[in-house]
């Protein structure tokens, strides 16, 4: 009984998380998508000043590696056992 519970749970934080990802526009008749903005209004670009910024150029990076087979492996099927249900 106790491992029925786990997996009711289990189903519906999955269901809770499907339903956020697809909540956002949901379009219905009648619905009038607003017009995009003009292109002459987009954001100005422009130096931004940091007084405590000192450093500039490229980030070093060391001791960063790449992905290991086995993990994105795992990564994939556990990516597709969620798109099952």
């Amino acid at each position: 009984m106790k491992k029925l519970q786990q997996f009711c749970a289990a189903v519906v934080l999955m269901m809770v998380f499907t339903f956020s990802v697809f909540a956002g526009d949901v379009s219905y008749p009648g619905d009038v998508q607003p017009p995009p903005p003009p292109l002459n209004q987009t954001a100005t670009t422009g130096e931004m000043n940091c007084p405590d910024a000192t450093a500039t150029g490229d980030m070093q990076t060391s001791g960063a590696s790449a992905v290991d087979p086995v993990t994105e492996a795992t990564l994939s099927l556990l990516q597709n056992m969620l798109s099952v249900f």
